[in-house]
């Protein structure tokens, strides 16, 4: 009996064990995938994250968590995933932003997966913060307005990228962002704010691409001025042409005989500008030029911005270039 009674243990032991062997393990949950570049960086430093695994084209809201589990947010914080459920975002950590490990959380909207990425931001770099690094002209204006903006510190003959970031601390970028720094490791270049660009303090952020040293440079963006708006201060004839065509344009409200400089901007908003770009408005504050656009001239909205020399006034015209 009790041998009976031993073996029907032995019995059950061994089925448990093979149970725990051919039980089916359930399905995998999504891992979490994500990727960051630079893992760290000072604080002011725009991290580029991305992650799969979200459904296609769904919208991904994301966040981020100081080392003291203080959420990081904004309204406008989303991207959106491409049809591989890919999703890419920067992000530029605070110039106050505690030193230590931060994450960075996604969650599809529709799918409510989510991704955590980590990340560090360093203690400041004090360098980086001279102001004789970086400079700004004009430190404030209207939406519109094409800001200079220069910096050193850069390896010679580097391309240098860069990018704005809004007060909210949306990134507005193009893949034609782009300059390069001279043989002392200065670059210069041209943004001009968009109509709608939402006032308050703003950064451009410029990033080495061999060296990875970053400039952050602030600035405001107004409130418009409803001036500026009207349009019968400015005019272009034809308003819309194929590459190769001459424009004429005119605009109000200079100085009397001022010189105005001007340039035009493309669609994507590079600078299109040449040292001789530059009139005299007559004795009214009227000026006129002509501007002949380029054979290979993007088609879209271009944007011909005229500023008085003394009185800093800008006027901006809008006008198209066609397909060919």
């Amino acid at each position: 009996m009790r041998y009976l009674r031993a073996l029907s243990m032995v019995a059950v032991l061994a089925l448990l064990l093979v149970g725990l062997v051919i039980t089916p393990a359930p399905a995998a949950a999504y891992t979490h995938t994500g990727h960051v570049h630079p893992y760290t960086n000072a604080p002011g430093t725009t991290f580029t994250f991305s992650a799969h695994g979200f459904e296609p084209r769904e919208y991904v809201g994301f966040w981020a968590n100081t080392p003291s589990g203080i959420v990081v947010s904004d309204a406008g914080y989303s991207t959106r995933a491409n049809h591989d459920g890919y999703a890419q975002w920067r992000w530029t950590a605070p110039w106050d932003g505690q030193p230590g490990t931060w994450t960075m959380v996604a969650r599809g909207g529709v799918s409510g997966r989510e991704r955590v990425i980590a990340f560090e931001v360093q203690e400041p770099d004090p360098y980086v913060h001279q102001a004789w690094q970086v400079h700004v002209e004009p430190y404030a204006n209207a939406p519109g307005t094409t800001f200079t903006f220069s910096a050193h510190g850069f390896e010679p003959r580097e391309y240098v990228g860069f990018w704005a970031n809004t007060p909210s601390g949306i990134v507005v970028s193009d893949a034609g962002y782009s300059t390069r720094a001279n043989h002392d490791g200065y670059a210069q270049w041209r943004w001009t704010a968009p109509w709608d660009g939402q006032p308050g303090t703003w950064t451009m952020v410029a990033r080495g691409g061999v060296s990875g040293r970053e400039r952050v440079i602030a600035f405001e963006v107004q409130e418009p001025d409803p001036y500026v708006h009207q349009a019968w201060q400015v005019h272009v004839e034809p308003y819309a042409n194929a590459p190769g065509t001459t424009f004429t344009f005119s605009a109000h409200g200079f100085e009397p005989r001022e010189y105005v400089g001007f340039w035009a901007n493309t669609p994507s908003g590079i600078v299109v500008s040449d040292a001789g770009y530059s009139t005299r408005a007559n004795h009214d504050g009227y000026a006129q030029w002509r501007w002949t656009a380029p054979w290979d001239g993007q088609p879209g909205t271009w944007t011909m911005v005229a500023r008085g020399g003394e009185s800093e006034r800008e006027r901006v015209i809008a006008f198209e270039i066609l397909s060919r």
